[in-house]
Order: structure tokens, then C-alpha cells, then sequence
């Protein structure tokens, strides 16, 4: 579902692209961020997003954008249900 929220914010400024790019963009990403080491793949997962998003089109601040928005919805949204239910 992160894949697919990634792929809809992405159709939005580029339509051609499909939810499968999305997918593997969003888990290169995420294992990429995981090399880090750092909890959630702070840093790493999203420099990697950003340039992947703009090999596949996106302007330097499309990518910026997509990826805040995504990260934004995907981690910290979560994050703050748990702190909120600690």
C-alpha cells in the first residue's frame, strides 16, 4: 500500500508512469535506506528516492516533494500514532 501511495503521487506529475515503476522504486528505496542502519532509513531511503525519481523524469523538486509528501504519510504518520499511544 506505501507502493501504491508513492504511485499515485508520482502519476500526478508524470501520468505515463506505471505502479509497477512505483513499486520498485519505493522498495529500491527502502532497502537502500536500510543499509543505513538508521531507524526507518532516515536519510538514506529518501536521497535514494529522490534521485531515482528524477532518472525516471521528475524535476529536482518534483522528486523533493513526492518523496516528503510519501515519507511524511508513510513514517511519520505512523510514528505519531505511536508516540501518541505511548
Amino acid at each position: 500500500l506505501e507502493a501504491f501511495g508513492l504511485a499515485l503521487l508520482v502519476h500526478h506529475f508524470q501520468p505515463e508512469a506505471s505502479l509497477l515503476l512505483a513499486a520498485g522504486i519505493f522498495a529500491a528505496a527502502s532497502l537502500g535506506g536500510a543499509l543505513t542502519f538508521l531507524p526507518g532509513g532516515l536519510g538514506g531511503t529518501e536521497l535514494l528516492m529522490v534521485a531515482l525519481l528524477t532518472a525516471i523524469g521528475l524535476s529536482g523538486a518534483e522528486a523533493a516533494l513526492v518523496t516528503a509528501v510519501c515519507r511524511l504519510a508513510t513514517l511519520w504518520f505512523g510514528l505519531a500514532l505511536g508516540l501518541i499511544a505511548v
